[in-house]
């Protein structure tokens, strides 16, 4: 029910007359345009709602965001100190209850939430074009006109890049976050390092860990550890010559020629 039309039953209750005809139609539009007009003079919720939480002294990590509102949508979200704020506060609850290397607690509480909050101005969406597979889609990116909160359920991915997995049932879990890899809110990527791909024993490029040229079909030849082993031992070796230290390039001279 409308409130154009409450305000019209209202009037007639307390009329005693009843309207006839289009006399009600007219009458509820009449009231509908002045019921507008009265919503476009009040401030607007998002400013309530700004206000507000200003109230409750959280006025330095929210910010308005008129362009994304609407009758229906309060324009007010976290801004990027609050958006940060609550990433850090949100990180070891992730790990947790959404961490799918380990096995889940036995009671998850019942206000967690899996989602962080991305201040952004890039979001994606499936490319309809060319879609590609279940679990691997092709996605294409979009832009908002300026940076704002988005919420992303992203949770999972924070312990790919900052808890790792084991490669077998039997092998020792490799933890990424050891070799300076982070989550990265905003792209809701992680961010490799080249250690964590040479350690790995492949190649750090454009924010990957990628084989090297012919990697590939030695892997096939040798097997896919003693390929790895071998490459990780060979950058060590050009790590130690690049550092400029002494102790590092006896290092690399003595690998090249063990006793």
């Amino acid at each position: 029910m409308s409130i154009s039309f409450i305000h019209y039953k209202a009037a007639s209750q307390l009329s005693g007359t009843p309207l006839k005809g289009n006399e009600a139609d007219k009458v509820e539009e009449e009231l509908g345009k002045a019921m507008d007009k009265a919503y476009s003079h009040t401030a607007p919720a998002y400013q309530t709602a700004y206000d507000y939480y200003v109230s409750k002294g959280k006025g330095g990590e929210i910010e308005r965001v008129p362009w994304m509102s609407s009758k229906n949508t309060i324009g007010l979200t976290l801004n990027e100190k609050g958006a940060k704020k609550y990433n850090e506060q949100m990180k070891e609850k992730h790990l947790e209850y959404s961490n799918p290397h380990k096995s889940p607690p036995a009671k998850i509480p019942k206000d967690y939430s899996p989602f962080v909050a991305a201040y952004t101005d890039t979001y994606r969406v499936l490319n309809k074009q060319s879609p590609g597979e279940k679990n691997n889609p092709n996605v294409v990116e979009k832009k908002l006109k300026l940076k704002t909160c988005l919420c992303f359920p992203y949770a999972m991915l924070i312990a790919d890049c900052e808890y790792g997995f084991s490669a077998s049932k039997h092998s020792q879990r490799l933890n990424p976050a050891a070799y300076g890899v982070t989550f990265n809110y905003e792209r809701g990527e992680c961010n490799f390092t080249h250690d964590y791909c040479k350690r790995l024993g492949l190649k750090f490029k454009n924010n990957e860990c990628k084989l090297r040229e012919g990697q590939k079909e030695a892997e096939l030849i040798l097997g896919k550890t003693i390929t790895r082993t071998y490459v990780e031992d060979w950058d060590n070796r050009i790590d130690a010559f690049k550092s400029g230290d002494p102790v590092n390039i006896i290092y690399g001279v003595a690998s090249l020629n063990p006793v």
